[in-house]
């Protein structure tokens, strides 16, 4: 259930996040040139040991679907294996994931790169979205089922467990008072929101 209270950081969250602020604002060295090697080499190891790479594909209509594919597949191989589960098979999409950079990357329709050796995708499971082209697809396309019948027959709702009614109790017991709350601090009255941003340092008059 919905509880407002959940999206209020904890003095926990506060302190972890001025221990974060400060370990950035700390000179860090840079990884040499053989660490950067002897990471990729590390990484080479983990995915040739693998043969099989599982890919989620997330599609526009929020579903997904699972595929197996070989270390050495290309991203070519990828799509054609996309294209052949789609309704509108013939629309132009794309593929996109995380790229080895941290930022989302499109894979190359013809793209002849292997997905393990050299795109790097994860030995334990790859995350990739499926776009309909933004200029070319048809509002068809767009608006209605991404995959084939047959496979939606197939396709299962993902089960969210959620905690029962006495697990929840414990947990707002844990959480000690509410936000609305007050508490006198040297002749003061300031409410858990206020002490918060004081900690962080907001609110401050320039």
């Amino acid at each position: 259930p919905y509880n407002e209270a959940d999206y209020v950081p904890s003095i926990e969250h506060a302190i972890a996040h001025q221990k974060h602020l400060n370990t950035r604002s700390q000179n860090q060295r840079l990884p040499s040139d053989a660490e950067l090697a002897a990471r990729a080499q590390e990484l080479d190891d983990r995915t040739a040991a693998v043969d099989t790479l599982h890919v989620r594909v997330r599609l526009p209509d929020e579903m997904a679907v699972g595929v197996a594919m070989q270390r050495d597949d290309t991203a070519a191989i990828l799509y054609a294996v996309m294209r052949a589960m789609l309704v509108h098979a013939g629309q132009p999409f794309l593929l996109r994931y995380m790229g080895s950079t941290g930022r989302m990357a499109t894979l190359a329709e013809d793209g002849k790169k292997l997905l393990g050796r050299e795109l790097k995708f994860s030995p334990r499971g790859e995350v990739v979205h499926l776009v309909w082209d933004a200029e070319s697809a048809s509002s068809e396309a767009r608006k209605g089922p991404t995959l084939l019948e047959e496979y939606r027959k197939k396709a299962e709702a993902l089960r969210i467990e959620t905690p029962p009614a006495e697990e929840l109790e414990k947990q707002e017991a844990l959480k000690g008072p509410d936000k609305g709350e007050e508490q006198k601090k040297g002749g003061a009255s300031l409410s858990k929101e206020d002490r918060m941003k004081k900690f962080l340092g907001l609110g401050r008059k320039k």
